[in-house]
């Protein structure tokens, strides 16, 4: 993007860009299991980590350790958030993941994250591009097409 060698980027979490972006969605964090839990025992559950970007997982860290003392017992560590939450759902343990990944499932207990103020913790997902490209008509019907839709339903 940077470079100018793409016209239009889709960038979960927020990086700095001079160029435009629109929010096309965002994601409520959430702590997901398939047995009832409170927090305080939260560091003492087994969890499951998967491979995701630096902002997201800072923003997780910061979160765990605003809240706890101790280091979460991490049990499994995975490739992607579809594994865990397949691993989530067979009750091998807790993972933080948004909620979107998890949808309705009556069997998993949910709970939001929440800031230091009491606000949930969510994770934007944006559409960048250069303004000058948007003169290209095949880039500005994309990005109209891009904001007619509903992207989370894909």
């Amino acid at each position: 993007m940077n470079d100018r060698d793409v016209h239009v980027g889709f960038i979960r979490g927020d990086y700095p860009w001079r160029g435009e972006r629109e929010v096309l969605f965002t994601e409520t964090l959430c702590v997901a299991s398939t047995q009832p839990f409170v927090w305080n025992d939260l560091y003492k559950m087994p969890r499951i980590n998967y491979k995701t970007d630096r902002k997201l997982i800072a923003l997780v860290e910061d979160w765990w350790n605003e809240n706890f003392e101790q280091p979460p017992n991490v049990r499994l560590r995975v490739d992607q958030v579809d594994t865990c939450k397949e691993m989530i759902i067979n009750g091998l343990g807790y993972g933080i993941v948004p909620d979107l990944i998890i949808d309705d499932d009556p069997n998993i207990h949910k709970k939001t994250l929440m800031n230091n103020t009491g606000d949930p913790i969510i994770r934007k997902t944006w559409m960048y591009y250069h303004q000058e490209s948007t003169s290209i008509n095949t880039i500005g019907a994309f990005l109209n097409y891009v904001r007619s839709i509903d992207v989370k339903s894909l």
